[in-house]
């Protein structure tokens, strides 16, 4: 058991595991854009739009918002195991956003590409003659662009600096903390507006 826990533990926090999953699910999606998404109408599509970026918003704002800082701040919880527990539910989070960005997986109930099934859709709206606004492509795009600065940069130095502290290292001061928090905030409200304004967009 303690072998297995350790093997998902370095999967976790390894820095390449967002590559490690990406990479196989841009090929499944290339798979997926040319079988199913291409020949999806206009009313289905922005129903998946809808579904998947409010399903998006709902497990980030639970996942980083409400559940996992009453984890961290039990009364029985010390610093040490706060972090650690942390630093392991942001990191499954990621690997799932990072799958969730370029392909269903993880997501079963979706089962799509969230880029591209926003690139298809707006190719459609385009090739009838209409336009998407640039508030709506701001909020599809933004909270993917958000989990590939997470996955490059933020994620693996406050693993690192978590990593130092569970060790009783010393830790210089920094901000990336609250930078995560801001970027996680701002997901959030992407995903709250592209949900909202798809699911207008079928009452049309």
């Amino acid at each position: 058991m303690s072998s297995n826990t350790s093997s998902v533990s370095k999967f976790l926090l390894d820095p390449w595991s967002p590559a490690k999953v990406a990479v196989p699910s841009i090929i499944v999606q290339a798979i997926i854009h040319r079988t199913v998404l291409e020949k999806l109408p206009i009313r289905t599509l922005t129903l998946w739009l809808s579904l998947t970026n409010t399903y998006w918003f709902a497990t980030t704002l639970s996942h980083s918002f409400l559940d996992t800082p009453i984890k961290q701040y039990a009364p029985n919880v010390d610093k040490e195991q706060s972090t650690n527990i942390g630093r392991h539910i942001f990191s499954w989070l990621n690997k799932l956003e990072a799958s969730y960005s370029f392909h269903g997986r993880g997501h079963v109930a979706v089962g799509v590409v969230s880029l591209d099934l926003f690139c298809v859709w707006r190719q459609k709206i385009i090739d009838r003659g209409g336009f998407v606004d640039k508030a709506l492509v701001a909020a599809t795009l933004v909270p993917s662009a958000i989990v590939i600065l997470q996955s490059a940069y933020l994620l693996p130095t406050l693993n690192e600096r978590a990593d130092k502290l569970i060790k009783g290292q010393s830790l210089e001061p920094s901000s990336v903390h609250k930078q995560y928090i801001g970027f996680e905030a701002v997901k959030v409200v992407g995903l709250a507006v592209a949900g909202i304004r798809f699911g207008k967009l079928l009452t049309h």
